[in-house]
């Protein structure tokens, strides 16, 4: 059978709120219950969102899947809520008592959010059974590996009892994927968890669609496109062909601003928004802190934008009055935590993200402490290379996973500014020991080479730095075996990288960005085109994870556009997400400019 038109369907929706009547309220009880195993092929579910509160829900099967629609819309229109007296408000961390007086450059003007709440839209959800098959689990370890939401539901049935759950309703409920199955086995077969071989089990997929409850003027002064926004499990569809320069540095873009609008007045950032609870977190982290003021500074110099300047200077100068100590022997500089303890990684982050702002002319103001944190992380640096947690006495907490990459791009970094000698021997020490580190199989981690590759692009431009390319092109080649392929099953996934995937697959992604880039300035074709290829689908599954307008459907606070979420069956809205995303992206946006240059260089003089 030929798939329906989605306007075809979202017209059978609107034409079921047109219809509905307040007599049929009494069906609305029954709306969950009228399935046999053998109707859910034509089954459909309506919801009505406003504000990201579902207003009326239901459910209905009928022998055509368009009946079906129009009459889950019409039992949903009838069960329709009313709108609580107060909207929901945005809870957030308080801001400190002493904050000076603070206007947020990125935030709504006010008559802009009155708008918005005078005037709240209102759409439909509606979701339709795809593909349906019945599967044969072996017990219930093998029910949970057979259903992969939000791209996978399940119908159980078990002695005339019927039980469905849609794909996205775990990710609705914030609940994990064991927990929501055990659930609806327990309501197929109460009171126990087990599955005996009476339960029948249907798996399914579904087509989702999101529009708005009213069409929109399409003729006269008001005429506006009717948007309709089609889903892949829980994400837009997203196509390789959306990956170009200038969609990347739109999302870059939108996710600095994401970042922006939630800057507290004392220049840190809201640390993590759960949307299935409308509520900030209260927890934080300084070193996640310094890459967030890392990446608004090299959004600020890429657009040149006064918001983005602004914010950058704001969110290192927090760094610096929040974490800064002096302490120890040596007087030694390092970050800490509101909790007192000294964390290594901020200290890199933290200067790369000091050189962004000050520049490559060193012009830095008389209380910058550039200079001091530089020379903490020379002192970390032992005769062999490596960098380790303990200097002149006082211990750091982090992970070499993570800050030996770290450690080592940002003493190039200061490099490429200075050209101090004693920085290319710092960074020539530390590739030629992690390059033998590397060697062995067991300290291999996509976590560690996400930076170190980095760093390995500005270590084959010091002078005499040996096998820094050779280097990041190993370890961006293992980390390849480990990217999801174009034709991996669950169609959302590709593009990403192993363990989950998620936004993670930004931060892997930064490596392989410039494992491209010294491909390109090496002359490497094959390579080039090999890393390019990977950074662009794994740009593809990363945009998945960014709210665009349809996404927001479902986000009770206003102000989310643009951000960034953890994974694609996790909606948490966390800064360090924002700041591997546009990251990635600008790098991207810069690699695809740079080969469209050299393109049109070599064009030159071509006759017509």
């Amino acid at each position: 059978m030929p798939e329906l038109d989605a306007t075809i369907i979202i017209a059978a929706a609107r034409q079921g709120i047109t219809d509905a009547k307040p007599e049929n309220a009494k069906r609305q009880a029954q709306s969950n219950n009228d399935a046999s195993p053998t109707d859910w092929a034509t089954r459909a579910r309506v919801r009505i969102w406003q504000r990201g509160w579902i207003i009326g829900e239901s459910e209905a099967s009928a022998p055509d899947t368009l009946v079906a629609v129009r009459t889950a819309a019409a039992r949903a229109a009838t069960d329709r809520e009313e709108e609580p007296e107060e909207n929901p408000v945005e809870k957030q961390a308080p801001a400190p008592h002493d904050a000076p007086q603070f206007h947020n450059e990125f935030e709504d003007q006010p008559e802009q959010t009155k708008k918005q709440s005078e005037n709240p839209p209102t759409f439909l959800e509606i979701e339709t059974v795809d593909q349906i098959e019945p599967i044969q689990p072996a017990g219930l370890s093998g029910l949970i590996q057979s259903i992969s939401p939000p791209r996978e539901g399940c119908v159980l049935s078990n002695n005339g009892r019927t039980v469905g759950g849609w794909p996205t309703d775990p990710i609705h409920a914030a609940e994990p994927i064991p927990y929501w199955l055990k659930g609806l086995l327990k309501q197929a077969r109460p009171p126990g968890y087990w599955l005996p071989e009476s339960v029948d089990v249907q798996r399914f997929t579904a087509r989702r669609l999101v529009a708005l409850i009213d069409q929109p003027p399409t003729t006269g002064p008001d005429a506006l496109p009717d948007p309709t926004f089609v889903f892949d499990g829980d994400t837009q569809r997203v196509t390789i062909e959306d990956v170009t320069h200038d969609s990347l540095i739109r999302a870059a873009v939108q996710a600095g601003a994401w970042l922006g609008r939630h800057q507290l007045p004392n220049g840190l950032f809201r640390y993590e928004y759960v949307p299935q609870l409308d509520e900030w977190s209260r927890v934080d982290s300084i070193v996640r802190q310094a890459g967030c003021a890392w990446s608004m500074a090299r959004l600020a110099r890429s657009s040149r934008e006064t918001p983005f300047v602004a914010s950058a200077s704001r969110a290192v100068a927090a760094i610096i009055k929040t974490g800064l100590q002096r302490k120890g022997a040596g007087n030694l500089v390092a970050i800490a935590d509101s909790g007192g303890r000294l964390r290594l990684g901020a200290i890199p982050l933290a200067v790369l993200a000091l050189s962004e702002i000050e520049g490559p002319h060193g012009a830095r103001g008389p209380d910058s402490p550039t200079e001091d944190l530089t020379a903490t992380l020379l002192a970390l640096q032992d005769h062999s290379g490596a960098f380790g947690t303990t200097v002149r006495g006082t211990e750091l907490e982090g992970t070499e996973l993570y800050y030996a990459g770290q450690c080592t791009l940002a003493l190039a970094r200061r490099y490429t500014l200075t050209k101090r000698d004693r920085l290319a021997d710092a960074v020539r020490a530390a590739i030629g020991h992690y390059s033998d580190w590397w060697s062995d199989d067991a300290n291999k981690d996509l976590s560690f080479l996400a930076w170190m590759i980095q760093a390995c692009e500005l270590a084959d431009s010091i002078p005499a730095t040996a096998g820094a390319a050779d280097f990041a092109y190993d370890m961006a080649d293992w980390a390849i075996e480990r990217q999801y392929p174009t034709s991996h099953p669950t169609l959302g996934w590709a593009g990403g990288f192993e363990g989950g995937p998620g936004i993670g697959t930004a931060a892997y992604t930064e490596g392989i960005a410039a494992a491209w880039a010294i491909a390109l300035r090496r002359g490497d074709t094959a390579r080039a085109a090999r890393y390019r290829d990977s950074t662009l689908q794994a740009q593809r599954f990363l945009l998945q994870l960014q709210l665009a307008p349809a996404d927001l459907v479902f986000v009770r606070s206003p102000g989310h556009r643009g951000a960034i979420r953890r994974s694609l069956r996790s909606r948490s809205l966390r800064c360090d997400n924002a700041q591997h995303f546009l990251m990635a992206a600008l790098r991207t946006a810069s690699l695809l400019d740079q080969e469209q240059r050299g393109s049109q260089d070599n064009t030159k003089g071509e006759p017509d």
